[in-house]
């Protein structure tokens, strides 16, 4: 058996635990959770992946009352907390709201293998991914660390490299 810690650096020295099956298993759990039909069919104003924490966190749109957004947090596949936002129904939420699949997280591993290119330290990994709205556009942040610095790696939706800070 694997020690837990030399586990854990492993996963660092790869580039961080963010899989994209790991994602996508976060989002059905939240989808359900949400009352909205599938992963697929979420809307979200906020999206937080963490790796380290192997969480994800969602502020979405409730499928079963459109109006209200609530705040999903699922860790390691489990819904860990469901939170209302308050007055997020008297938000213009069609004009703020995104759709999962208009983000490059469907593809998270080459998204991070990118970041992590951009980033160029050699024992960098993926800290957090967040997707947030950018003006009118989905915006997707990769932050990353190493044992020297830290930075990020911004995309816009079609996953095109945007800033680079490091």
């Amino acid at each position: 058996a694997i020690d837990r810690a030399d586990f854990d650096e492993e996963v660092r020295r790869r580039g961080g635990g963010i899989s994209g099956a790991w994602i996508d298993e976060s989002l059905t759990a939240a989808a359900e959770a949400l009352s909205v039909a599938s992963a697929d069919d979420l809307e979200f104003l906020t999206l937080t992946i963490n790796g380290t924490s192997r969480s994800l966190t969602i502020n979405a749109r409730r499928g079963d009352q459109p109006d209200f957004i609530d705040s999903v947090t699922v860790r390691e596949g489990d819904v860990v907390a469901v939170t209302p936002i308050q007055d997020a129904d008297e938000l213009p939420l069609d004009e703020l709201l995104i759709d999962v699949d208009d983000t490059p997280i469907d593809d998270v591993e080459t998204l991070d293998d990118r970041a992590l290119v951009e980033f160029g330290e050699p024992d960098g990994f993926v800290t957090i991914i967040s997707v947030s709205l950018d003006g009118t556009e989905a915006s997707t942040t990769v932050q990353l660390s190493s044992a020297r610095r830290t930075g990020s790696v911004v995309f816009d939706a079609a996953g095109n490299t945007v800033e680079v800070d490091r």
